[in-house]
Order: structure tokens, then sequence, then C-alpha cells
């Protein structure tokens, strides 16, 4: 946790695309419906298992492009990299970097013309 202007900033979860599907097939194969409103929460409840990491604001792009290459050698889908100071989770994100923001990222390393 951290204080923050006297807010506490606590970092529980990534909602993603894939999240709000996951909880969106799992209310239908209920036959729930999705009519009714629902709190973030309980979304979070679908969230897919190691959807995100933390790194340090010191990490380099390439670090960056290493954690979604090895993601998808282990087999999963890993949807963000968060960076806050000193890539803890208790401290203030600072950003986010996601996969449509790889081509940004290789350009910006020169790994492409």
């Amino acid at each position: 946790m951290v204080q923050f202007s006297g807010f506490t900033i606590i970092l529980i979860g990534l909602l993603t695309g894939e999240t709000i599907a996951q909880w969106l097939a799992a209310r239908l194969d209920g036959g729930v419906g999705i009519l009714e409103e629902e709190p973030v929460d309980k979304v979070l409840e679908h969230q897919e298992e190691a959807g995100c990491v933390l790194l340090a604001k010191t990490a380099t792009v390439f670090d960056g492009l290493k954690q979604f290459d090895q993601s998808l050698h282990s087999g999963r889908a890993l949807q963000a990299v968060i960076v806050t100071a000193s890539g803890q989770p208790s401290e203030t994100p600072l950003g986010i970097v996601t996969p449509t923001d790889i081509p940004g990222l290789v350009r910006s390393a020169r790994l492409e013309p």
C-alpha cells in the first residue's frame, strides 16, 4: 500500500478484455445474464493467472520485451507490464505497457528499421 495525497493505492488486479470475456462467459453459462451491474472485484475473480508483472522504472526496453517474450514461451498470456519506482506491488504505478505497445518498443529499441 502507498499513501498518496491522503489516498491509499493498492494494486489488486488488472481488468483486461480477457478478464471481462471470462466473466461474461461465466455469467452466460450460469444463466445469469449481463443486465445487472457487477462490481469490478467480482469481474476480477475471473482474471487470468499472471496477467501482469511489475518492473522498476530503471528497467530497459529490452527488459520489458523480455517479459512479453518469456510469457509467450511459457504458454501464459502476459497482458501488461506495470512500471513502479522499484518494481514493488506496494508502489504507485507510474505506467503500463501492453502488447499493443510492443511495436513502439521495438522501434525505440532500434530492433527494426
